[in-house]
């Protein structure tokens, strides 16, 4: 017992000392931070219909994420000022060595070379570069800036919805995003931020503000028809009861559950009480169909294209359909004739079974970012010792979240979007978060 409290201690003075570190003297140079905030900021306005213009700007940003980052590290290791070892770095070089492999082979080189060196670039700034440089208390800030770009999001969408002529969903609300499925992945991230949020606080102002902003954002998930973002959505509750057994009574959670699964089995009821409400005879889209019905087309045509290809598949993200000769577009990074809605199948599609192996090493690297009681235990007595008027998250908290978030969004991937493009906003917040949750695994090492 005495060893475990000389442990405990030790921790904890290591752990202040980490954190008059971050205030005193970043390790994140200001250029990373402001093209890292840059990058997050673009990939948020290229989620809406209006952000055309920002199509470039988010590769410019990650470029000069990366090269910010990496004279970071150069500038620092002549002083020993950043963590050596974070435990992802050999599973992710092992990960794109052999993504690498399938784009030399692939059916056009030059699309999933660009395709592979984009995904390889966000991973290596967000699971290699940041986490040796960003500071406990940065991390802190970025999971802010996530719930409240989230957030706003989600009030724009509603202020300024798409024009009609964008609309592209029939009557799933798409708000100001491109679609539907967009809408309803960016509102589960902030539901399930203000849910831990309205969990957790003792204000009761701060209370009051996140259980209302988490029913908006859950109401905007119901309202899009997202499935997926449900489907997320009902895990992170299981998981967050799990954290927070005492903080959630028997009550609030049976009652978040029941109406998780009520989102997931009546998906379509908010358009058909806004239908019933506006006399309209107008069908639902798409009635009757699952989120796994409605994709069993896709996830067949993929299989088939792995069955052709089986040990390389057609290059990292291509397809069975994909063209020999292919024009450069640097605003998408090219495109492809299905959309990517199962990451398993869509590597195994693209890269074959050796790319389906080292899309294991990805999900590895995330579920090992578990928060143990111990480490948790270490962060709330450090948390106690913090200004309470900071307005941050408590680091054990902030630790649960980045653990949970990342897990449920690798679910939504299986259904929509894809956790393997450095283009989209949910790709990069699931790694983003993995990659500051190993950052205080490492602190706590």
């Amino acid at each position: 017992m005495n060893r475990s409290a000389i442990c405990l201690n030790k921790d904890l003075a290591s752990l202040r000392q980490s954190s008059t570190r971050s205030i005193s003297s970043p390790i994140l140079s200001i250029s990373t931070w402001l093209s890292l905030l840059g990058y997050l900021g673009s990939l948020a306005m290229t989620q809406t219909v209006y952000g055309e213009a920002f199509m470039a700007v988010r590769w410019v940003m990650l470029g000069l994420c990366a090269a910010s980052g990496t004279a970071d590290i150069i500038l620092a290791s002549t002083h020993g000022g950043y963590r050596t070892q974070v435990g992802n770095g050999q599973a992710l070089m092992i990960y794109l060595f052999a993504t690498f492999i399938t784009v030399i082979y692939a059916e056009n080189w030059l699309f999933s070379g660009m395709r592979w060196a984009s995904h390889a670039i966000m991973l290596s700034v967000l699971m290699l570069l940041l986490p040796r440089l960003v500071t406990i208390r940065q991390i802190q800030i970025l999971l802010a800036i996530l719930k409240y770009l989230m957030a706003a999001l989600i009030i724009v969408s509603w202020i300024f919805p798409a024009p009609k002529t964008y609309l592209s969903s029939g009557n799933l609300y798409q708000g100001a995003m491109g679609d539907a499925n967009s809408m309803g992945h960016i509102s589960f991230i902030a539901a399930f931020l203000f849910l831990q949020g309205f969990v957790i606080s003792k204000v009761p102002r701060a209370r009051f503000l996140s259980g209302a902003l988490a029913v908006i954002a859950m109401v905007t998930v119901w309202h899009s028809g997202a499935r997926s973002s449900m489907i997320a959505f009902s895990i992170g509750v299981l998981l967050l009861s799990y954290y927070y057994r005492r903080e959630m009574n028997g009550i609030v959670m049976v009652s978040m559950l029941l109406g998780s699964l009520a989102m997931v089995s009546l998906p379509k009821l908010p358009q058909e009480i806004f239908r019933f409400a506006e006399k309209s005879d107008r069908p639902g889209v798409n009635e009757g169909l699952g989120p796994v019905q409605s994709r069993a087309p896709v996830w067949s045509a993929a299989y088939e294209g792995f069955k052709k290809r089986p040990v390389l598949g057609w290059g990292f993200g291509a397809d069975s359909s994909m063209s020999r000769q292919w024009e450069v577009k640097l605003t998408a990074l090219g495109t492809i004739e299905r959309d990517a809605v199962n990451d398993f199948l869509f590597m195994m599609e693209g890269s074959g079974l050796v790319g389906l192996g080292s899309y294991l090493l990805l999900i590895y690297i995330v579920l090992k970012q578990r928060p143990s009681e111990f480490q948790r235990s270490i962060l709330r007595h450090f948390s106690r010792a913090q200004d309470a008027d900071t307005g941050l998250m408590p680091l054990y908290h902030a630790h649960v979240a980045l653990f949970v978030l990342p897990v449920c969004l690798l679910v939504l991937n299986q259904f929509d979007n894809s956790a393997l493009s450095a283009g989209s906003l949910i790709s990069v917040t699931l790694w983003l978060s993995a990659g500051c949750a190993a950052a205080l695994r490492h602190e706590l090492g």
